[in-house]
């Protein structure tokens, strides 16, 4: 009896030490953007992006609950309004040997909305469709086992991954050597199914506020804006661009630490550049900020890869910056089991700006409208309409902050035409 404890000691103590190699070779790195409008005033608004989704329809949401498709436009994203969208979180691993890992992940203070591939678990259930609408808060997925194959190793995994013939922001981030992942379901007749993909992948919504308010206003010769921690930690990558009329200007500035300010021109006159011009050299800043933040180069990339046609070819003034992991780690809790010997989060703050000065525009179209001119009602109408996913957010800007009494109430009218447009 005694010996076969021995040899059954032996035993655990090889698998505990297997597994312990294992997690000293696994690399964990992730990126995700948060996207907040804020207007004049640095307060942040609630928006639905009142577009449907250019993912992948192999994408899991909360009206496709893994295999089975409930159809529901209301458990979808773009039918929440919530202050914060957090835009495609990516999850890489990499790792010198095949193994698993145990992986999940919480949302405190939103809801999870998309992802891929399928988990185990998710939650909360969101309320159904003519009932109130659901708190965002306490938001929750596991995958549960992961099974990772090292890239290298495993070149024909690269077929098993799953392709449509659309434009998505979802393909650029396979373009890393990171490992393949593996899920695996025994279904209906006990047939084991699998899913492979580079990375573990999920979107949500948020209630709560970025550490970054930025407010604006006009001096006698430039729009001019305030950007404030308002966080504990600092905030480092600071970039501030402004996108028009097919020419585009940017400036980085230093790191801020918690609770100071910055003043500073959002526009000089003399630093505008090409758009082609303009998204090359932002794109190159952006990838230099995220690399020092930890991302390997072929990460980074991939991360401004995914979103130059949003970050920095759409129209706007916006401000970028790099949240401090510490802040992650917090609002977006991510459980690893076993533990990863390198664990690096960069999430990157987005903050679409209604200044001042948009906020005159918007109320001088909301005006024209209903001008006797045709021309000049069409024109109102076309600009309007460039504001594009921002458009509900800066309606209510205007219906709130308006002092004419008219305005007010046309944009508010506006606002219930936005929402009884269904967006299927």
């Amino acid at each position: 009896m005694k010996s076969n404890r021995i040899i059954f000691s032996i035993a655990v103590l090889v698998v505990l030490t297997s597994f312990a190699v294992r997690a000293q070779q696994l690399v964990v790195h992730e990126w995700g953007t948060f996207t907040s409008v804020q207007g004049s005033n640095g307060v942040l608004l609630d928006w639905r992006p009142l577009l449907t989704s250019d993912l992948p329809k192999f994408v899991y949401d909360r009206s496709k609950r893994n295999l089975e498709f409930q159809q529901s436009w209301y458990y979808e994203k773009f039918g929440i309004a919530a202050r914060q969208r957090m835009e495609t979180p990516v999850i890489y691993f990499y790792t010198d040997e095949e193994t698993s890992v145990d992986v999940s992940v919480k949302f405190p203070q939103g809801l999870i909305t998309e992802w891929y591939p399928r988990v185990r678990d998710f939650g909360p259930w969101l309320s159904q469709p003519g009932r109130p609408a659901p708190e965002l808060k306490d938001g929750f997925l596991r995958w549960g086992k992961v099974k990772l194959f090292p890239a290298a190793k495993n070149p024909a995994l690269a077929k098993e991954l799953r392709t449509e013939n659309i434009q998505s922001h979802y393909w650029p981030a396979r373009e890393t050597d990171a490992a393949y992942v593996r899920i695996c379901d025994t279904g209906v007749n006990n047939v084991t199914t699998y899913e492979h993909e580079k990375f573990l992948f999920y979107r949500g919504v948020g209630s709560f506020s970025t550490p970054m308010k930025v407010s604006t206003q006009m001096s006698s010769t430039h729009m001019r804006a305030v950007l404030e921690n308002t966080g504990s930690g600092d905030l480092s990558g600071l970039i501030v661009m402004t996108l028009r009329d097919g020419k585009g200007q940017f400036q980085k500035l230093n790191a801020l630490k918690a609770g100071e300010s910055i003043e500073t021109a959002l526009e000089n006159d003399s630093s505008w550049l090409p758009k082609s011009d303009f998204v090359s050299e932002l794109g190159k800043s952006m990838t230099d900020a995220l690399v020092g933040q930890g991302l390997y180069k072929a990460e980074a990339l991939a991360m401004v890869k995914t979103w130059q046609d949003s970050w920095f070819e759409e129209d706007g003034t916006r401000v970028f910056y790099l949240l401090p992991q510490a802040w992650t780690d917090s609002a977006l809790p991510l459980t690893l089991n076993p533990k990863p010997k390198e664990l690096v989060r960069v999430m990157v703050g987005r903050a679409e700006l209604l200044t001042s000065e948009m906020e005159l525009s918007i109320e001088k179209n909301i005006s024209n409208l209903g001008d006797a001119n045709f021309d000049l009602r069409e024109q109102a109408a076309s600009n309007l309409k460039k504001l594009g996913r921002f458009t509900e957010p800066a309606l209510k800007r205007v219906a709130e902050a308006s002092a004419d009494p008219e305005i007010r109430n046309r944009a508010g009218e506006l606002l219930k035409g936005l929402a009884r447009v269904s967006p299927r």
